[in-house]
């Protein structure tokens, strides 16, 4: 959402550039971005020809126009999404870098095969990495195995469960792609670290000439770097609304929440309930997975979790390197547990998706599995940092920013002197388009006080990090699940349930208190739980699944009812799928496998909309101008051959608390 409304301003020049009324601007999009005026011009042309109506193009809308742009790459190209506000259609046009027209997926493939020239099936990092390296040094990396979707060699015995038949390439000796990258590893002389039994992937340490080789042979998608999360640390249950949930009888009894860290929960902490740990004989239980657990489900009388009645999972890691905290999840998976907590993260890292966030992302795509994640803290050492960390890159994942509550929280006054936290971390992922929206909220991460290791079992010092605000929203969404069971199986509705109630009003920005903090910041705004709960008793969140054939004319409705003129938000949230794609995605791992635009049509006809292309949501927020019958309509503008089905939350919400 955040990236769509900075591009209000050159739709608005180009509008008046088809009205021929400001030549200035005109010449000022020429000048800003070559080809992309002409492209515009061309594809109005296209539309009123498509249309056919005798109609001008003035009663059209450019949706979204937007440069797709990948410079170390020398990949330029340019994509329009035209609306027509009667029809309620909207049409997609994309331009190469000259400005002739082309297709979305000439345009992907013509940058895939850019990236594979330089970079061939290594991550960026990874390439940077071996070109600064000796060859002799060995490098951890993460080795994710090719899958193919066919019909050549069934994979009746392959050991990843997942809803697709997965096939392996034919005439392979070796067995199956994991099985070969394995093999390949062995025969080199180099032992492999771990396997995963969730997903795809190897863990190795390997010289730079063995890396090469690997990366050439056909069973390899992509290699990655190894990443090192730390541990991100710098009246929160008030705050979140938590106690009206309560009082309903909801306190996430009967969910299973893990804790994924590189220490042990402390169970004998008489305030939390659990047993399980990943590695029994290394309890070594610590502060900061004890104090992450009590946020989320402490159940205190002062002092309580979000979620006081859910288990929890100690997935104890033996460290931050990838490979141990991939063997913990892997369990915490196969555990049973319903949601994921990674209060830990790759601090000062850049902006790339990593190996890390490619997992999680198979995890909720694959595993149907909710993944609450922390967004980050700067450090003194990354000061002028505040790229979100992985694995919180990850489409899939609810990347939860922090915010500082003052230690109030019982009325509306109250509230209002809520700030950003100066910590939290916020620039978003790296993408062609870049909009997507990270982190998608935020939570108390500031002045918390919790569950300790040790009699009384209550810490003394008030903690503070995104570490914090991120199992806040994990047990939200335990709350949620067991309101409605469905949600266990659908973590995109908890994402679009916990996003479309979030509150925006009155967060203040950390930098100037007198302004208002941004949406590049804060997302959607801070997490309500007892609006999630409302939502939830009124019908306001589903769970769909789609199939292509769902897209009657290319869209699909939902009609709900408005009996307040108040603020609006509709949201739909999808899945990134990392196993449905050819080896070209996997490496260029910014592309989103599946797209849908988003509009509202109120009973008066005025049409509303969300139109990103990179993001797996959209959002659309409007003032209600009437009541009656709203019809929300999911426009199909990019299908993945490869699925299926869709999975999409659909949620909407109307208060005084929107923006």
């Amino acid at each position: 959402m955040k990236r769509k409304w900075q591009h209000w301003f050159l739709v608005l020049i180009i509008s008046l550039v088809f009205f021929g009324q400001c030549p200035t601007q005109k010449q000022a999009i020429v000048n800003a971005a070559s080809g992309l005026e002409a492209a515009i011009e061309q594809s109005w042309q296209a539309t009123a020809s498509a249309l056919r109506v005798n109609r001008s193009t003035a009663d059209l809308q450019v949706a979204e126009a937007h440069t797709v742009a990948v410079p170390d790459l020398a990949f330029t190209a340019y994509a329009v999404k035209i609306l027509d506000p009667q029809q309620e259609r909207i049409y997609q046009y994309w331009y190469d870098e000259a400005g002739r027209p082309t297709t979305e997926q000439a345009a992907f493939d013509a940058r895939a095969a850019a990236y594979v020239a330089r970079y061939g099936r290594l991550s960026r990092d990874l390439y940077t990495r071996l070109a600064s390296s000796s060859v002799t040094a060995n490098i951890p990396v993460a080795v994710w195995a090719e899958q193919g979707l066919g019909s050549d060699v069934p994979a009746a015995t392959y050991p990843h469960k997942i809803y697709l038949p997965l096939v392996i390439r034919g005439g392979v000796a070796c067995g199956t792609p994991v099985e070969c990258v394995v093999q390949f590893i062995q025969n080199q002389g180099y032992s492999v670290d771990y396997v995963s039994s969730e997903v795809p992937v190897v863990y190795a340490a390997l010289p730079s000439t063995v890396i090469n080789t690997l990366q050439a042979q056909t069973y390899v998608a992509a290699i990655y770097v190894q990443e090192t999360g730390e541990l991100l640390m710098d009246s929160a249950v008030r705050t979140s609304a938590a106690p009206w949930t309560w009082e309903r009888g909801i306190t996430g009894e009967g969910i299973k929440i893990a804790v994924l860290e590189n220490d042990g929960v402390a169970f004998d902490n008489p305030y939390l309930y659990g047993n399980q740990y990943y590695m029994g004989w290394w309890k070594r239980v610590g502060d900061h997975a004890t104090q992450v657990a009590g946020v989320a489900s402490a159940n205190h009388s002062q002092y309580s979790g979000i979620a006081f009645g859910a288990e929890i999972l100690s997935a104890n890691a033996l460290t931050l390197l990838e490979s141990d905290v991939v063997a913990a999840a892997d369990w915490a998976v196969d555990a049973g547990a319903d949601i994921i907590n990674a209060s830990f993260g790759t601090t000062c890292g850049g902006t790339s998706i990593t190996s890390y966030d490619k997992y999680f992302d198979w995890v909720v795509w694959e595993k149907r599995k909710t993944v609450t994640v922390s967004a980050g803290n700067v450090r003194d050492r990354c000061s002028s940092n505040h790229n979100v960390s992985s694995p919180g890159k990850a489409y899939n994942v609810i990347t939860v920013g922090a915010k500082d509550d003052k230690n109030t929280a019982q009325t509306e006054a109250d509230v209002a002197d809520d700030q950003f936290s100066y910590f939290s971390c916020y620039v978003d992922p790296d993408t062609a388009s870049s909009n997507r929206l990270k982190p998608e909220v935020v939570a108390v991460g500031q002045r918390i006080i919790t569950m300790s290791t040790a009699d009384p079992w209550v810490g003394v010092d008030e903690i503070a990090g995104t570490s914090f605000s991120a199992p806040i929203v994990a047990g939200q969404a335990a709350l949620m699940m067991q309101r409605k069971d469905w949600l266990t199986f659908s973590p995109e509705a908890v994402k679009a349930g916990i996003m479309t109630t979030a509150r925006w009003t009155s967060l203040k920005d950390d930098v100037d208190p007198s302004k208002q903090a941004s949406i590049d910041k804060m997302g959607v705004g801070a997490v309500d739980t007892t609006a999630a709960d409302n939502s939830l008793i009124n019908g306001r969140i589903q769970g769909l699944y789609l199939r292509e054939s769902d897209f009657t004319n290319g869209y699909y409705d939902i009609n709900f009812e408005v009996t307040v003129p108040e603020r609006i938000r509709v949201i739909i949230v999808w899945s990134s799928h990392p196993s449905r794609v050819w080896i070209t995605n996997w490496i260029l791992h910014d592309r989103l496998e599946s797209d849908f635009d988003l509009t509202v049509r109120a009973p008066n006809s005025q049409v509303f909309g969300s139109y990103a292309d990179e993001a797996n949501y959209e959002i659309v927020e409007f003032q209600a101008p009437v009541t009656g019958t709203y019809r929300a309509r999911i426009h199909l503008s990019r299908w993945d051959n490869s699925s299926m089905e869709e999975r999409v939350g659909f949620a909407w919400y109307s208060g005084a608390s929107l923006p």
